[in-house]
């Protein structure tokens, strides 16, 4: 009879902590995820101004070809991107417009 309790407690004395750390394992990853999510988010909404306040060409396109990486944000990139193609004038700007319109539909 001791001996069953021995080992049960024994086993408790492993599973336990296994369940702890498990639960300890998850939480982490579900908020670094949510971090991380918040940082795409910001770190998309700061292209959206830079592209806005753009001072070069060069820079505008490195904006819209950025908008790549982000396709989470797809749906509302190809109206920005649809809008910009349509008041744009150099023709590298619209083809690197279209490039990355294709791109993001790719996804």
């Amino acid at each position: 009879m001791f001996k069953k309790l021995e080992i049960i407690f024994a086993l408790l004395s492993i599973v336990i902590p296994l369940i702890a750390l498990s639960f300890s394992a998850w939480k982490y990853v579900d908020i670094r995820e949510s971090e991380l999510r918040q940082q795409r988010y910001e770190n998309y909404h700061s292209l959206v101004s830079k592209l806005a306040a753009a001072e070069s060409n060069e820079e505008q396109l490195a904006v819209v070809f950025e908008f790549r990486n982000y396709p989470e944000y797809k749906s509302v990139s190809l109206r920005i991107l649809s809008s910009l193609k349509k008041t744009w004038s150099r023709p590298e700007s619209k083809d690197e417009i279209s490039r990355t319109i294709e791109a993001l539909q790719a996804n």
